[in-house]
């Protein structure tokens, strides 16, 4: 018989394992499903316990699968699917409150019937500006100057939209010498522009007139100050967050839209120009706010373009101050954010026949008196193009004006064209929309402009 020794000393030089060596396997297998279980139960516990905190508000959450632990997808998710999102969340909770979870913060979201309820409430309790030093990134882009000034909003209800009138001429003067500057001039051929820039360079020339008066307003290098001080606080906060600056880029955003809906239905472009001609003649070519005002159709037209692409698929977006107990019972905590969807509001059957469908004369055809009582520049209860109540937008006049302007002037004496015949998408990041900066449209002058 040989010698046990040595025939263990033999089986460890072989691969034929011993007794240790199967309890050293089984322990190491042991102590990963140990290692595995307990993070899973940590993961559970935790899962709960953010669950258990959001519960606390009684309010359902949208975009929040995961809880807390989840920011990032509901970041990610918020960023390309916010339209389905905000229809996810009507649906499901049939109109009611719901409390969206944006990534970077969560939001309520109350239906627009609350608007006249908000309207009640003093300034000292929902606070717009914090809100919007948040959304506009005021800690990089120092627009976070806003929560202590409201400067901004004085100079332009209480200075420049009364003097609208008298700047008129100039502003008009302006922005159509910009035009003919910056776009091709050539009546046979077909030339390849950017448009969103173009019209962006035009309006920062009726803005600087509006803000700084004469004569420095006619300093090349003020211009071009005020467009790359645009022009770079979008790129950041578009870079950092996804979303846009209001101003000179949402006008222009306006205006390529409404001259992009209008290429896509040629029967409404007819009908718009024709009026716009038609006015032309009747005031000899001499435009002023009243002129501009009565373009019935144009105004319809520039309504839908907002109610298809609003400059924010959010609206009367505030924070709370204190503690407050809504009509319907819904408790608000100090520091929430609350909003109102425009978006939902925009495509809800009961208010719009076929809403997703573009009708450029939708408000023109139907009620004519209604229409002309909440034109485009006024707040409306239905398409909330403006947002609602004080914290509306303030610069509205003048970027109504600004954009009938460029209007007026872009669609008589030219002709768009796409480049693949069909009209560039509407990009939606977060709940901002907009005609792309990279996209292309074809352009020629018109021979016979008028």
């Amino acid at each position: 018989m040989a010698d046990p020794t040595t025939f263990v000393a033999g089986c460890a030089g072989s691969n034929i394992p011993t007794q240790s060596d199967t309890q050293l396997h089984a322990n190491a297998s042991l102590s990963k499903a140990q290692a595995a279980a307990t993070c899973a139960v940590i993961t559970l516990i935790l899962y709960a316990i953010f669950i258990q905190q959001d519960d606390k508000t009684r309010i359902p959450i949208v975009n929040n699968p995961l809880g807390r632990l989840g920011t990032a997808f509901s970041r990610i998710s918020w960023a390309f699917r916010s339209r389905s999102i905000l229809d996810h969340g009507f649906r499901k909770l049939a109109g009611d409150t719901y409390m969206l979870a944006r990534g970077d913060t969560n939001l309520i979201v109350l239906p627009a019937s609350f608007i006249p309820e908000l309207n009640r409430l003093p300034s000292s309790l929902l606070d717009s500006r914090e809100y919007h030093s948040s959304s506009m990134l005021g800690y990089l882009t120092e627009l976070d100057i806003i929560q202590k000034s409201t400067h901004h909003v004085k100079v332009l209800m209480s200075r420049v939209s009364p003097a609208l009138p008298r700047l008129l001429g100039g502003i008009s003067k302006r922005t159509s010498a910009s035009v003919v500057r910056l776009f091709p001039q050539q009546t046979t051929s077909w030339a390849v522009v950017k448009p969103l820039d173009l019209i962006a360079r035009c309006v920062t020339e009726g803005l600087v007139l509006a803000m700084y008066g004469t004569p420095i307003c006619d300093d090349p290098e003020l211009v071009q100050l005020v467009f790359e001080h645009t022009r770079d606080v979008f790129t950041t906060v578009m870079y950092m967050s996804l979303r846009r600056r209001w101003g000179v880029y949402s006008t222009a955003n306006l205006v390529v839209g409404v001259i992009a809906d209008l290429v896509a239905h040629p029967d409404v472009l007819e009908e718009v120009r024709e009026e716009i001609l038609e006015k032309n003649q009747v005031i000899d070519g001499d435009w002023d706010q009243a002129a501009y005002n009565s373009l019935d159709k144009l105004d319809s037209a520039m309504k839908e373009t907002s109610r298809l692409a609003p400059g924010s698929l959010l609206v009367y977006s505030r924070v709370l101050q204190a503690d407050h107990t809504l009509s319907n019972g819904i408790q608000l905590r100090k520091g929430q954010f609350v909003t109102i969807s425009s978006h939902t509001r925009a495509m809800d059957p009961v208010m719009f026949e076929n809403p997703k469908e573009y009708h450029g004369l939708r408000y023109y055809k139907g009620d004519l008196q209604r229409h002309r009582a909440r034109p485009f520049r006024d707040i409306d209860g239905d398409i909330l193009s403006w947002g609602a109540g004080r914290g509306a937008c303030p610069g509205r006049f003048i970027a109504n004006l600004l954009g009938k302007i460029l209007l007026v002037k872009l669609l008589t004496e030219y002709e768009f064209q796409f480049l693949d015949g069909q009209r560039p998408p509407t990009i939606t990041l977060h709940e901002f929309t907009m005609f792309s900066p990279m996209e292309k449209i074809m352009v020629k002058r018109r021979k016979n402009p008028c």
